[in-house]
């Protein structure tokens, strides 16, 4: 009798707890976010480290170029991922509406225009060979720098060149201006090449930024503020101590420590102010800068249409 008493309590708790199961909804799945690897993109890394990302609620993952993270985007692999502006709308005009949550940083300096000699005006840059990569940051960068002298793609000569080409078309001269970023700058400058043109002449133009698909931004707005709780630390983190945070960031970037610090040099990161300033305001600055970006894209046939309105948007900024 005290034996089959016992066996009915154990049934009872056992339907009991079976019963609680089916009333708890299952624990969320964490924010998957992509990236290639990238110096702007490291300080979200070094909030990893640090601890201040759950690897319950966000979890980073690692592509190995910027088109896997395009693709991963927009076959819903994941929820968000770390893209230049430009190729956040190249996704979001090709059908997976996005949402900017978090401005990393801001080329100043980074992206650049190198020539051979000095170019003054229209007559020094009318007709030259441009070299540049026959992307969507390529033809951007590219409009940028020919309005600065009103002139457009058909008053010069394009030289298509995956950006590891470039120091070997400068050698063979196969080129008088090349469309550049770091760390090949640096190396063209070295060859004897002068900076004509540069980001930090066109600010807020050239950025990195988070985007996840609209309706995760909908419906995960207290996982995505902690997240720019998290960046903003450890901003701070580099900030006050910046010999230990290289050491943290070295392994991903592949860098000496000595040399973590130097790749930032050409970016502003996005801290508050920068991105107060790029996601706030109706529309926020960001998404004018979005449309500008389409049009030119669309002009050169890198983009089907036009960018929808509701294509893509901005979590606006408010003090994490």
């Amino acid at each position: 009798m005290v034996a089959l008493a016992w066996c009915k309590r154990l049934c009872a708790g056992l339907a009991v707890c079976a019963l609680l199961a089916a009333c708890t909804s299952p624990p969320p799945r964490p924010l998957r976010i992509a990236s290639n690897v990238w110096p702007g993109y490291e300080p979200l890394y070094l909030a990893r480290r640090m601890g201040l990302l759950e690897p319950l609620r966000v979890r980073l993952v690692e592509l190995g170029s910027a088109t896997e993270v395009m693709d991963a985007l927009t076959m819903g692999m994941v929820e968000g991922g770390m893209l230049t502006l430009d190729e956040a709308v190249r996704v979001a005009a090709a059908g997976t509406p996005l949402s900017i949550v978090l401005v990393f940083d801001v080329s100043a300096g980074a992206d650049a225009v190198v020539a051979r000699t000095k170019i003054a005006g229209v007559e020094d840059l009318k007709g030259k060979r441009i070299a540049v990569e026959d992307t969507a940051l390529g033809a951007w960068h590219l409009a940028l720098f020919l309005r600065r002298f009103g002139l457009g793609p058909k008053d010069v000569h394009i030289v298509h060149a995956e950006i590891d080409r470039q120091p070997e078309l400068w050698r063979k001269k196969r080129a008088d201006v090349f469309i550049t970023f770091e760390p090949v700058k640096s190396r063209l400058v070295a060859m004897g090449g002068k900076v004509v043109f540069d980001s930090r002449q066109i600010p807020g133009k050239i950025v990195d930024v988070l985007v996840v698909r609209r309706e995760v931004a909908q419906r995960e707005q207290a996982r995505l503020l902690a997240l720019r709780k998290a960046w903003l630390a450890a901003l701070e983190e580099m900030h006050t101590h910046p010999e230990a945070s290289a050491r943290k960031m070295r392994y991903r970037l592949g860098l000496p420590a000595f040399k973590v610090q130097k790749a930032f040099l050409g970016l502003r990161l996005g801290d508050a102010e920068v991105n107060r300033r790029l996601l706030g305001g109706h529309p926020p600055p960001i998404l004018r800068t979005a449309r500008e970006i389409a049009q030119v894209l669309h002009k050169q046939g890198l983009l089907a249409g036009t960018l929808s309105p509701h294509a893509l948007d901005a979590l606006a900024w408010s003090a994490p």
